[in-house]
């Protein structure tokens, strides 16, 4: 061809045959690299239960609250088997309704905020891409989502969030996780080499769970705070501090007592022809279970508001373990501080230089209490605070002797590994639920001027409950594992403590039972409560197909909550 005249058509083109074969190299070279990504590079799974709710869901009904708006997801009603394994794909009827609460309405047991529907479908868990641990690239991390084989049946996958790495001691008290690094004897929880395991800030803010929201209320819905009528109107759907310098607005936890109840397992369960499916007392003892089983009362808490006014100061704070924890904002700065609820001065833990307050514009504001962390937040950016400037180190001991006023060896009292009753009510101090640990109360003072509080609300953490077993004599129960001193899992070089998130409601390292047969045969380091290595498979990292029912001829996927997990 001659320099410079332009290409023929047919040298810019294959022909047909060669088209045909190269279209199909590339399609089978695709199917090839997918096959081998999805064969050691990532794995699909359904997630079964609601062992891990809210933040992934097994199969489930959506509840939307009329009258706050609020929309949840709840654990099926109705089931065809005494093992809750299979849930009719209708729940409720119109005279035997689902029967629901709205968990901003009230306590968990108040009954207020009633929501009763029927015909509902049961969606699908939520199906999940999990990332392959690579040996030499990648390593599971603490509070990672980890899809495993299950040490006491291999042939079922699950997943659970990993609170424990090999080498270390784990030990639960007051829902929060402590470890002890680097050692695997036992230790008493009143060593100082403890430390507290801090969740970060992407994964806390996935783990709210709503409490209250004053922009919601309606109906019969409670009001807990109280307030001096004079310093405070909270009529309507915003809160407005009328200008008396000082006057605190607090949270009545005698009213609405803040436990680790979920609106996820607020259920009354019931079964399909329960009369003559049971004959034994397995239904029965689900019923029980669901209306006396002990709440915790939860003293992590965010407290949060859009403010603005011509206040010259606003402090958001958590009343809890003897303590009162603040966040401030105020003409010359911002701090976090903690003191003796006795009195006392104040422990500032940090404090910046700024003027937040300056303008009239509204300010979005959070103040968390966490992880025995204080975080202060002005229009999401932290200020003040954090996991290490505004923490504060307690050991387990000396947490739950501030959590329930009560000395650690009373706490503590064992009798051959077994928890001696207490001289009360025969009952542990460590199961007794929200009456013994102190109830947590937030609130609110603003000085120098008017403010206007929107979007006013309270949400709390997750909350590791302690548990018990059935072992040993009758009407004597075992400490779930890391729950109590005597049964802090010293873990060793390949094995994991790992624990649901919704802790009212799974079974995990707290109480599971001996490894399978099969599995201790090839790993001898399955002890009771771990993971070994070899059964860990992966971290969960996003949810591609969330709980979906049918309508129609075609699934349809709730497409909203497609999200990769934190």
């Amino acid at each position: 061809m001659p320099q410079g005249s332009p290409r023929s058509e047919s040298s810019e083109r294959p022909h047909g045959a060669t088209w045909v074969k190269e279209l199909l190299t590339s399609v089978v070279i695709a199917f090839a690299m997918a096959f081998v990504s999805m064969a050691f590079v990532i794995r699909g799974f359904v997630i079964p239960t609601s062992s891990m709710a809210p933040t992934l869901l097994g199969a489930h009904v959506r509840i939307t609250s009329p009258v706050s708006g609020l929309d949840w997801a709840q654990t099926p009603s109705f089931y065809a088997d005494q093992f809750r394994r299979a849930p009719l794909s209708q729940q409720g009827t119109p005279s035997d309704p689902i029967v629901a609460h709205d968990p901003l309405a009230g306590p968990f047991g108040s009954g207020r905020g009633e929501v009763r529907v029927s015909g509902l479908g049961v969606r699908s868990g939520d199906r999940v891409f999990a990332l392959r641990y690579l040996p030499l690239i990648s390593e599971p991390e603490r509070f990672d989502p980890v899809v495993f084989m299950s040490p006491t049946n291999p042939a079922e996958n699950v997943i659970k969030r990993l609170v424990g790495l090999p080498g270390e001691q784990v030990a639960l008290a007051d829902g929060d996780c402590f470890v002890r690094p680097g050692h695997t004897g036992e230790a008493p929880w009143t060593n100082n080499d403890w430390q507290i395991a801090r969740k970060p800030e992407r994964l806390q803010r996935t783990l709210w769970q709503p409490v209250y929201d004053h922009s919601r209320r309606g109906g019969d819905y409670l009001l807990p705070w109280t307030g001096a009528p004079e310093a405070w109107k909270l009529d309507g759907k915003t809160v407005r501090a009328a200008g008396v310098d000082g006057a605190r607005l607090r949270w009545d936890s005698e009213l609405w007592p803040i436990d680790d109840g979920l609106a996820q397992n607020d259920i009354e369960l019931r079964m399909a022809g329960a009369s003559r499916v049971f004959q034994g007392q397995t239904y029965q003892r689900w019923q029980q279970m669901l209306r006396t089983s002990p709440r915790y009362a939860v003293s992590d808490l965010r407290v949060s508001a859009g403010i603005a006014g011509d206040a010259q100061s606003v402090r958001f704070g958590v009343s809890a373990r003897g303590h009162e924890f603040a966040g401030e904002l105020d003409a010359t700065g911002a701090r976090v501080w903690m003191r003796p609820a006795s009195g006392g001065a104040r422990q500032v833990l940090d404090e910046v230089r700024g003027n937040w307050l300056s303008d009239r514009r509204v300010r979005n504001v959070e103040f968390w209490h966490v992880d025995q962390a204080l975080w202060l937040f002005v229009d999401g950016r932290l200020v003040a605070g954090g996991p290490e400037k505004g923490g504060y180190s307690w050991h387990p001991a000396r947490r739950l002797e501030e959590a329930t006023g009560l000395s650690f060896p009373n706490l503590a009292r064992v009798d051959n590994g077994l928890i001696e009753p207490s001289a009360t009510d025969g009952r542990s101090p460590l199961r007794r639920g929200t009456r013994v640990f102190t109830l947590a109360e937030p609130w609110v003072e603003v000085g120098g001027g008017e403010l206007d509080l929107y979007r006013f609300r309270v949400d709390r953490d997750i909350y590791w409950r302690p548990v018990m077993e059935g072992r040993g004599r009758p009407g004597r129960l075992t400490p779930g594992r890391a729950t109590h001193p005597t049964r802090s899992p010293a873990l060793g070089p390949d094995q994991y403590f790992l624990l649901g998130d919704n802790s009212t409601d799974s079974e995990d390292g707290r109480s599971w039972g001996a490894a399978h047969p099969l599995v201790r045969d090839q790993l001898p380091h399955a002890g009771e409560g771990v993971v070994p290595r070899e059964l860990v498979i992966g971290r969960a990292f996003v949810v591609y197909l969330p709980g979906w029912v049918k309508r129609g001829p075609a699934p349809v996927p709730l497409a909203g909550r497609v999200r990769l997990m934190p």
